[in-house]
Parts: C-alpha cells; sequence; structure tokens
C-alpha cells in the first residue's frame, strides 16, 4: 500500500511559485557577487613624490555590508624593499557616484612574531562599503608639513 503524501498532493498557485523563483534567484544572485568580491585582485598604487610603491591586497572581502580588511605594504620604489614612512597614512572610501563616503578607516602597523612593528606593513580595517556600485579607494601620504600625495582605485561592488 502507498503512503499519502500531502505535500505533494497540495496544489501551487502561481503567485507562490512565482514568489519562490524571485526568492531563489535573489539567494543566487547575492551568493554569487559574494563570490565574486573573495578574489579581488592585488593593486599597486604609485608615489613619484615620495619615491615608493604601496601594495594592496585585501584580507578580507571587499564585501556590502560586511567589514573588509586590507593589507598595506609600502615599498621603496627602486630596491623593493620595505620601508618605514615618515609620513602618516590616510585611507579614505569614496563613492563618487552618490557623493558620499564611509566611516573613517582604521590603519595599524603589523607586529612582527616577537610583536614589533614591521616596517612598512600595515592593516586597514573599519572598511564600510554601505552599499553597492562604484567606490574609490584614497591612499594619501601626508608629510610633516600637511602636504598631500593621493591616489586611488576603485571597487566595483
Amino acid at each position: 500500500m502507498m503512503k499519502k503524501y500531502p505535500y505533494l498532493s497540495r496544489k501551487l498557485n502561481f503567485p507562490s511559485a512565482l514568489l519562490g523563483v524571485v526568492v531563489f534567484l535573489s539567494c543566487w544572485l547575492i551568493g554569487t557577487q559574494v563570490l565574486a568580491q573573495t578574489n579581488f585582485p592585488p593593486q599597486t598604487l604609485l608615489y613619484p613624490q615620495h619615491d615608493v610603491q604601496i601594495f594592496l591586497q585585501f584580507e578580507e572581502g571587499p564585501l556590502v555590508g560586511r567589514k573588509s580588511v586590507m593589507q598595506m605594504q609600502v615599498k621603496d620604489r627602486k630596491t623593493q624593499q620595505l620601508i618605514a614612512l615618515n609620513e602618516t597614512i590616510k585611507v579614505t572610501l569614496w563613492m563618487p557616484d552618490m557623493g558620499h563616503g564611509s566611516a573613517p578607516t582604521k590603519i595599524q602597523q603589523i607586529n612582527n612574531d616577537q610583536g614589533f612593528p614591521q616596517p612598512g606593513l600595515y592593516r586597514v580595517s573599519n572598511m564600510q562599503f554601505v552599499m553597492g556600485g562604484i567606490w574609490e579607494v584614497y591612499v594619501t601620504l601626508v608629510n610633516a608639513e600637511g602636504q598631500e600625495e593621493s591616489q586611488f582605485f576603485t571597487v566595483a561592488l
């Protein structure tokens, strides 16, 4: 004797089926967006006034609505060696299409295994991409006299 399964005999109405398809596709699109951003390529910014270049790589993200963390390596342009900076580093997130930015980022020097700061290695946290769209990530060097040199790269979320 065959058992009857009530959930198989229930008739689906069109609005319920359509809602199910919309929810499935939305979850699939959000999932592919998250996966697509986990492999964001490393970036290199050149600073001719300071004769350095900065290599940037996301450790987490970039993602909308989740924390993103980026590592920075400051290197001499000629020797490619990590170097300590006398300048202050600022990282600013800006959304040009919307005319606004995000919360201030936090920059910390990375310590080695003995707990000492490693020259030229920094971690940028509190990177909050609050909505999808085109973002510009500005990395600015500020010297003791207050002169700034800025470069940026673009993130599409």
